[in-house]
């Protein structure tokens, strides 16, 4: 987990990784350090002050990845 503060991302952004969750897409996401995870989007929470993406990333394994961390996301 990152102790730096959380910075908001656009409105437009925000609204397709819900759209995403709702839908339960499989998707592959990019993190800001390159790191590249595939998965079931879940949810989109708020919690301390930042928003998370829940990601199934195994079966019974839910990953939070906070929304200002990730650098790229499409469905698969």
């Amino acid at each position: 987990m990152s102790s730096a503060p959380y910075h908001p991302i656009p409105c437009a952004l925000h609204s397709e990784y819900e759209w995403l969750a709702m839908r339960g897409a499989v998707v592959r996401v990019r993190l800001g350090d390159g790191t590249t995870l595939d998965g079931r989007a879940r949810d989109v929470t708020a919690r301390a002050e930042a928003e998370y993406l829940h990601l199934e990333h195994h079966p019974g394994e839910r990953l939070e990845l906070r929304l200002d961390r990730i650098a790229g996301i499409k469905p698969l």
